[in-house]
């Protein structure tokens, strides 16, 4: 059974970087070769030590514009990624609600994401923010999972009535795939990360 392109795991950045290159490495190792064989045949044999600098600052030029081509190509990688995002509730110096990579459009969407999942979690009510307040650090990107990783801390300046009367002491966590609710967890069990 084949998985839809939305289930699909992206590319890790090897196979992303075959994807963009494969055409241009087929023509290149050829033309390469083409033009060492030719070079051995005009210049047989160096005739004095100039003659070996002026091909080793050629190489070493062409081995910087490789490494840039290649840092070039990882940005290209992480633009291509799919974006996630964690989103942390804190009143009064605690935390009292977490999204945790919820998926997300476009780096722009980050506030208003996260204001539309804690509303969300708070049961529909409108949240209170300190508006200095709110942190958005930069994002991650983790290869393993293959996305970008962004997070949010949101500060509140009331606890919504959803969160007043816990049936714990704990955080309210809301995990991926988001089928369902989200739900009551300890301190040390939200804490632990999945």
């Amino acid at each position: 059974m084949q998985a839809n392109s939305s289930q699909r795991q992206p590319m890790s950045f090897w196979q992303f970087a075959w994807l963009e290159v494969k055409q241009r490495v087929s023509i290149g190792i050829p033309v390469l070769i083409i033009a060492i064989v030719a070079l051995r045949i005009i210049r047989p044999r160096p005739a004095d030590w100039w003659d070996w600098i002026d091909p080793m600052i050629s190489l070493l030029t062409l081995g910087f514009a490789f490494f840039i081509w290649l840092g070039q190509l990882r940005r290209a990688w992480e633009e291509y990624l799919p974006n996630r995002l964690t989103v942390h509730f804190y009143y009064q110096g605690r935390e009292v609600m977490r999204c945790e990579k919820a998926h997300l459009a476009n780096e722009s969407d980050i506030r208003a994401l996260g204001q539309q999942i804690g509303m969300q979690m708070a049961g529909g009510q409108m949240l209170s923010f300190l508006a200095p307040r709110v942190e958005i650090s930069p994002p991650e990107t983790d290869s393993t999972e293959r996305y970008t990783h962004y997070t949010a801390r949101f500060y509140l300046r009331e606890l919504p009535e959803a969160l007043s009367n816990p049936p714990q002491k704990g955080v309210l966590v809301w995990r991926p795939p988001f089928d369902n609710d989200p739900r009551w967890e300890s301190d040390e069990e939200a804490s632990c990360e999945p």
